[in-house]
C-alpha cells in the first residue's frame, strides 16, 4: 500500500512540475511574441553587402561567421573522439549481404537524395535551406548506399574520407585568412568576391556535414570489423 502511495505521489509531482514547466516556457514564448523584431530589420538592410540573397545565409556565413566556423570545429572534433574510440574499426561493410529489396531500395534512393540534397544545398543563398540541410540530406544517401551492401569512397579510401571531413573547416580557413593577405581583417569578405566566397563555403560545409554524419553512423554501426 505504502509503495502504491509513493508511486502516486511521484506521479503526482511529476504531473505538477510538468505543467509548471509548461507554464514558463508558455509564457516567455508569448513574452517574446509581444516583443519588437529585434535585429531582423538590421540584417534586412545590411544584405545587400552580404553577397548574398537570404537573410539566414547571410548570417551564418557572413555577418557572424564566426560561430559557423565554431561550429564546423566543434562537428570536426566530434569526428576525432569518434575516431579515436573506434580505431581500426570503422569501415566495415554488413557481415551478411543485404537482401535484394534493400539494394534495390538504395539503387532507387540515393541518385534522388544526391539530386535532391545537391537542390537544397543550391538554393541556400536566395531562399531556406543551405549547406547543413544539404548535407544532411546526402549523408542519409551515404547512409542508405551503406546499408544497401555498397561501399562509399569514403569507406574504401581514408584520405578522401578525411579530405571530406576537413574540407568545411579548410574552406573556412582560406576565407578567413585571404583578407588578411590583401590588408584586410580576418574574415573581412569584400563584396565583389563575396558570393562566390560563400559559395565555395556552402559546398564544403555541406560535403563535411555528409561525411561526418555518414561516418558517426558506420562508426556506430554493429557491424564493425
Amino acid at each position: 500500500m505504502s509503495s502504491r502511495l509513493g508511486r502516486v505521489g511521484l506521479w503526482l509531482i511529476a504531473a505538477v512540475g510538468s505543467v509548471l514547466v509548461f507554464g514558463a516556457v508558455a509564457g516567455a514564448l508569448l513574452e517574446i511574441a509581444d516583443q519588437p523584431a529585434g535585429l531582423e530589420a538590421m540584417v534586412v538592410a545590411a544584405l545587400p553587402d552580404s553577397g548574398v540573397g537570404h537573410p539566414v545565409t547571410g548570417v551564418l556565413l557572413n555577418f557572424r561567421a564566426y560561430d559557423t566556423w565554431l561550429e564546423v570545429a566543434v562537428l570536426l572534433s566530434a569526428v576525432v573522439g569518434v575516431a579515436a574510440l573506434r580505431a581500426g574499426e570503422v569501415g566495415a561493410p554488413p557481415p551478411e549481404e543485404p537482401g535484394p529489396v534493400m539494394r534495390g531500395l538504395a539503387e532507387v534512393l540515393v541518385p534522388v537524395t544526391v539530386v535532391l540534397g545537391f537542390f537544397v544545398l543550391s538554393v541556400g543563398s536566395q531562399g531556406p535551406g543551405g549547406a547543413f540541410q544539404g548535407g544532411a540530406v546526402l549523408a542519409g544517401g551515404l547512409v542508405v548506399l551503406h546499408l544497401g551492401g555498397y561501399r562509399w569512397v569514403g569507406e574504401t579510401r581514408p584520405g578522401l574520407l578525411w579530405a571530406g571531413l576537413v574540407a568545411a573547416a579548410a574552406a573556412f580557413a582560406v576565407a578567413a585568412v585571404a583578407p588578411v593577405l590583401a590588408g584586410g581583417e580576418l574574415l573581412q569578405i569584400p563584396l565583389w568576391r563575396a558570393h562566390a566566397t560563400i559559395v565555395m563555403v556552402e559546398v564544403a560545409v555541406a560535403v563535411s556535414v555528409a561525411v561526418t554524419l555518414a561516418f558517426v553512423f558506420v562508426a556506430a554501426s554493429p557491424h564493425r570489423r
